[in-house]
């Protein structure tokens, strides 16, 4: 049996500590970055089957039904899952975690939020009429795909 003096016995403790805290640091930078790259592959993903015109085609009529003058949800409406069209439900095995129609967080505008999730955070589509404009806000940044849609994620 080795007996350690207490020097040499809160150096262990330090090292080991100092290597806990690096194995914690280096699993959160691999989820993260991981993370990132699933959110960029989604984009590609995205764009490679899903017709953005089609997208708004279908969206619009939803939106333009709850008119932001008139009737601005205080809540988010559900759209039901099998109401989405079959290029969404198609993107992913399970398909998106939601969907709704919700105000804007940087309008007034009314849009629809489709929405994957994951252990960090959502992602997933803005799509509003062609004038919408997303911007990047505390919770949540923004790519913009085509005129009145975008890309998102929201880290939790």
């Amino acid at each position: 049996m080795v007996i350690l003096g207490q020097s040499n016995f809160r150096l262990l403790v330090t090292r080991i500590r100092c290597l806990g805290w690096l194995l914690l640091v280096t699993a959160l930078v691999t989820a993260c970055s991981s993370w990132e790259r699933d959110f960029e592959a989604f984009q590609i993903q995205v764009k490679q089957g899903v017709d953005p015109q089609k997208l708004q085609d279908w969206a619009v009529p939803i939106i333009q039904g709850h008119n932001p003058k008139y009737q601005i949800p205080k809540e988010d409406i559900p759209i039901a899952m099998v109401d989405l069209p079959d290029f969404l439900k198609k993107l992913s095995p399970s398909g998106p975690e939601m969907a709704v129609l919700c105000k804007s967080d940087t309008s007034d505008k009314n849009v629809i939020m489709i929405a994957w999730g994951g252990g960090f955070g959502h992602w997933g589509l803005l799509v509003g009429e062609p004038d919408f404009v997303a911007s990047n806000d505390n919770s949540k940044s923004v790519v913009r795909w085509v005129d009145g849609i975008y890309f998102f994620k929201q880290t939790r």
